[in-house]
C-alpha cells in the first residue's frame, strides 16, 4: 500500500499524532498540482453547467386579505338566534372568508387544475415533452401523456410558492418559471382568479340564504323573531352587494407582480454550482492522486510478466 494511503488511513485514527498529519501535508504539497487542476475544472464544469441550464425567474405578488367583517350589532344575534343562522348558512362568530381557507383554495387541486386547463398549460409546463411544431406530444409507446394531475404536482411542487407573514397579516404569492413575462402574469392572474372564485361562493352563500330566510319569514309571526330574520336578511343582503361591487374580495393586492428582468434569476446559481464543483473536483484529484501509484504499480507489473513470457 503506497506510503500516502497508509498517512491517510492512519490520520482518520483518533490517537494519530502530529506525523499522521505530516504525512497528509506531504501527501498534498507531492500532489497539488493535479488536485488543483481537477479542482479548477471541476469549479468550471459547474460554471459551464450554470451557463447552459435554463434561466430560473420569480414574480412576486404582495397580497393581504380583505376586510370583510360584520358590525357588532349582528354580531350580537349570535347568542339569541345563533341556531337560526347557522340553518340560513349564516356564520356570526367571523366576518367573511377565512385567510386560511382561501389560501387553502389557492393551493387546492381543483383551482390549480382549473387554472391549468382554462390557460392550457400543460404543453408549457412539460415543454420538454411537447412538439410545437407537430401540436403533439413527444411519448413513448404505451405511455400517456402528462395529465392535469401530473400538471398539479409540477405547478405546486415547482411553480408557485405561498409565503405567509401572520405578524403583519400578508401574504406572498411567487410563481417560479423560465420565462419572466409568463410568471408575472401568472401571478397577477391567480390572484385575480383567486378574488373571482371568492366572490362567486360569497354570492352563492348568501342567495341561499336569503332564500331560506325569506321562507322563514312567510311563517313566522313572532315578532322579535321576525326581527332577526331581518337583520339577518339586511346582513346577506350587504354580503351579496359587496361581493358583487368588490373586485378584491378576498385579497386586496398591495404589490402586482413584475416581470423581473433577463438578469434577475434565482436559479441556476453560479456561484454555488462553481463551489460544488470546486470541492468535488478537489475529491476527485485527491482519489486520482492515490490510486496514482497503484495503477503505475500495476503497469509495471503487467510489463514485466509479459517480458518475462
Amino acid at each position: 500500500m503506497p506510503a500516502a494511503l497508509t498517512a491517510g488511513a492512519r490520520s482518520s485514527d483518533p490517537d494519530a499524532g502530529p506525523e499522521d498529519f505530516d504525512g497528509v501535508t506531504r501527501f498534498l504539497l507531492a500532489h497539488w498540482l493535479l488536485i488543483g487542476i481537477v479542482a479548477v475544472g471541476g469549479a468550471l464544469a459547474g460554471v459551464l453547467v450554470a451557463h447552459l441550464q435554463s434561466k430560473i425567474y420569480r414574480a412576486d405578488v404582495l397580497v393581504m386579505p380583505a376586510t370583510q367583517g360584520t358590525s357588532s350589532p349582528l354580531r350580537s344575534l349570535i347568542g339569541q338566534y345563533g341556531g337560526l343562522a347557522s340553518l340560513a348558512g349564516v356564520d356570526l362568530s367571523k366576518g367573511g372568508s377565512s385567510t386560511a381557507a382561501t389560501v387553502a383554495v389557492l393551493k387546492s387541486r381543483s383551482f390549480i387544475e382549473k387554472y391549468i386547463a382554462d390557460r392550457n398549460l400543460l404543453p408549457v409546463l412539460f415543454w420538454r415533452s411537447w412538439n410545437a411544431s407537430a401540436g403533439s406530444w413527444k411519448v413513448k409507446s404505451g405511455q400517456q401523456p402528462p395529465s392535469l394531475q401530473d400538471g398539479y404536482g409540477v405547478f405546486i411542487k415547482s411553480v408557485m410558492h405561498v409565503e405567509e407573514d401572520k405578524d403583519k397579516d400578508l401574504i406572498t404569492i411567487s410563481i417560479e418559471w423560465r420565462d419572466p413575462q409568463l410568471a408575472a402574469q401568472w401571478a397577477n392572474d391567480l390572484v385575480r382568479r383567486l378574488n373571482e372564485a371568492a366572490r362567486a361562493r360569497a354570492i352563492a352563500d348568501a342567495e341561499r340564504s336569503i332564500e331560506y330566510l325569506g321562507k322563514e319569514l312567510e311563517h313566522t309571526q313572532a315578532v322579535e323573531i321576525r326581527e332577526s330574520i331581518y337583520s339577518l336578511l339586511q346582513m346577506q343582503i350587504n354580503n351579496r352587494m359587496l361581493a358583487n361591487t368588490r373586485p378584491d374580495f378576498a385579497f386586496s393586492v398591495l404589490d402586482p407582480a413584475q416581470a423581473p428582468e433577463r438578469n434577475k434569476y434565482v436559479r441556476p446559481i453560479p456561484l454555488l454550482l462553481a463551489a460544488i464543483g470546486f470541492f468535488a473536483g478537489t475529491a476527485v484529484g485527491m482519489l486520482a492522486a492515490l490510486l496514482a501509484p497503484r495503477l503505475a504499480q500495476s503497469r509495471r507489473r503487467s510489463s514485466l510478466r509479459e517480458r518475462a513470457s
